[in-house]
């Protein structure tokens, strides 16, 4: 698919224009292509991402609002026909100057938008998601999302005040959204999750639900593909320092014999678990019985399966 301006109805504006062509260079559609948009004023510099089901999303720089562009964007199936509002849907209309789109496929039959913009008064950069449905309006925005073996961290950022409450949802592909933890903003805004309940190689999609003026709002969906075990992991104790209870997350790439120890600082073995029956997988195991009756102080925690062993501290405070 091409995207360009295309100034056929004035010869002062220009209007955005689609076309397809196919691998042997024949066009698919109308001869001179299809309109994106063609509302009032001046639209310009559009780009374009796979909406992954033989369409596309394109995404442009508006100035039906007034002389300052705004971001707007539209999704065209294969066929050439346009999926939202006509004209195409706002992405941001923040004061000032908002221009020059990028854009890119985020996996899930969306995109993601981001543009130099003018609102502070020195050109920044600003993103937002557009989801297969259109943007997506939010007070809640992700931050970053980042995966390893058995671990997910998130970071949403909350402009409208810190306090907020949020119920975090998470799900499989297969699955409908189940609550997981309810979240409050810090003072800075900002809410974070890392979650430890996950399988390698596994698939999470992950939202926040929280209330507005409009009722129950939730953010755009983020889907996280976690990497496969390739060896043997010990992400820890938690919490450590430990208190009355703990528990330690450890990974096994296979389902060879492994063992889980707890020694003390002169080398003494006070307990040992076998843990290659759990098999494949993350795995978490209380310690609450284990370290009730030890003293305070420092111990180091062994995993261990076949020729290969990690260590990590645990500290013990009453």
């Amino acid at each position: 698919m091409v995207a360009w301006e295309d100034n056929r109805g004035a010869v002062s504006l220009t209007d955005i224009y689609l076309q397809r062509v196919d691998a042997g260079g024949s066009v698919l559609w109308a001869q001179t292509g299809v309109a994106v948009c063609a509302a009032d004023s001046n639209q310009a510099s559009p780009a374009l991402a796979t909406d992954g089901a033989n369409g596309a999303i394109v995404a442009w720089q508006d100035s039906r609002g007034g002389p300052a562009a705004d971001i707007y964007a539209q999704r065209v199936n294969a066929s050439g026909s346009a999926q939202w509002t006509a004209n195409g849907v706002a992405v941001c209309t923040a004061a000032d100057v908002q221009q020059n789109p990028a854009i890119i496929s985020d996996g899930s039959g969306g995109a993601i938008v981001a543009w130099e913009d003018l609102r502070s008064g020195t050109y920044q950069l600003y993103a937002s998601r557009v989801g297969g449905d259109g943007v997506v309006p939010t007070l809640l925005s992700l931050v970053d999302a980042n995966a390893e073996a058995g671990h997910v961290a998130l970071r949403w950022s909350s402009p409208a005040s810190a306090g907020m409450i949020a119920t975090l949802e998470r799900r499989e592909s297969a699955n409908d959204w189940m609550p997981l933890a309810e979240l409050t903003a810090d003072a800075g805004g900002t809410i974070r999750y890392d979650d430890f309940a996950v399988r390698a190689g596994g698939r999470y999609g992950y939202r926040l639900g929280y209330s507005s003026g409009d009722g129950r709002e939730f953010t755009a969906e983020v889907w996280i593909d976690l990497p496969g075990l390739s060896s043997l992991s010990l992400q820890g104790v938690r919490p450590n320092p430990i208190g009355r209870d703990a528990a330690v997350y450890f990974s096994l790439p296979d389902a060879n014999p492994a063992s889980l120890e707890l020694i003390d600082m002169s080398g003494r073995r006070l307990f040992a678990r076998e843990v290659g029956s759990l098999c494949v997988g993350n795995h978490v195991i209380s310690l609450r019985n284990d370290v009730a009756k030890l003293p305070e102080g420092m111990y180091v925690l062994r995993l261990s399966q076949g020729h290969h062993s990690l260590v990590t501290k645990a500290i013990i405070v009453r």
